[in-house]
């Protein structure tokens, strides 16, 4: 498996949200003003996307930390043909 992290150092996203942020329409923010702008589907369509491909998508962050989202998916080897 190939893993991949991409990291923000902005506000973070509290535990409570966590588990909110990869369902479809979902958008977390402490108010109005700091709720990202868009749909919401993002996350939802990028972890169906993963999961597609036999990997796993997740994030560990904390409030004033950050963020780190985490994905895997499979990758294979090819040999040589010669």
């Amino acid at each position: 498996m190939a893993e991949v992290a991409i990291s923000d150092t902005g506000v973070g996203i509290s535990t409570t949200d966590i588990d909110k942020i990869f369902d479809c329409f979902q958008q977390v923010g402490q108010s109005v003003n700091d709720r990202p702008q868009g749909t919401g589907l993002g996350l939802s369509i990028s972890k169906g996307i993963v999961e597609q491909l036999g990997g796993k998508i997740w994030v560990e962050s904390e409030i004033g930390e950050g963020r780190t989202f985490y994905f895997t998916v499979p990758v294979s080897s090819r040999e040589s043909i010669g």
